[in-house]
């Protein structure tokens, strides 16, 4: 009978430690779950706010040269000798593309009333 009577007792204390070890898994489990979602939404909180960051640096470098290239084209245009029908073509492009090389343009050229655009070299419209 003794045996019987120690059995019982270590086959419930089995169940007591089932039920803590499915409480333990489950709180680990969800432990888990908390730390990976907080991880998950501080990344993407970051990322967005780096994002912002840089849209906002780029946004404020591409209006900087937006009105540096029209003070530019607007101070050239201001300039007699492109209006001079006395001055060749050929210098008032030769200029442009001195131009171009310092302030590192692609493509400012020379246009006549006839909207004829006059270049020198291999440069095109169409590249």
């Amino acid at each position: 009978m003794d045996k019987g009577k120690s059995s019982k007792p270590q086959y419930k204390n089995d169940l007591l430690f089932t039920a803590v070890r499915k409480r333990f898994f489950l709180l680990a489990l969800i432990c888990i779950l908390l730390i990976t979602s907080g991880g998950i939404y501080l990344s993407t909180r970051s990322m967005q706010q780096s994002a912002k960051n840089a849209y906002q640096s780029v946004s404020s470098l591409i209006s900087q040269k937006i009105d540096e290239s029209l003070k530019l084209l607007t101070s050239l245009s201001s300039l007699p000798e492109f209006y001079d029908p006395q001055i060749p073509w050929e210098e008032k492009v030769a200029k442009l593309d001195k131009i171009n090389e310092q302030y590192g343009y692609m493509f400012i050229c020379y246009m006549d009333e006839d909207i004829q655009v006059y270049t020198l070299g291999e440069k095109s419209l169409r590249a």
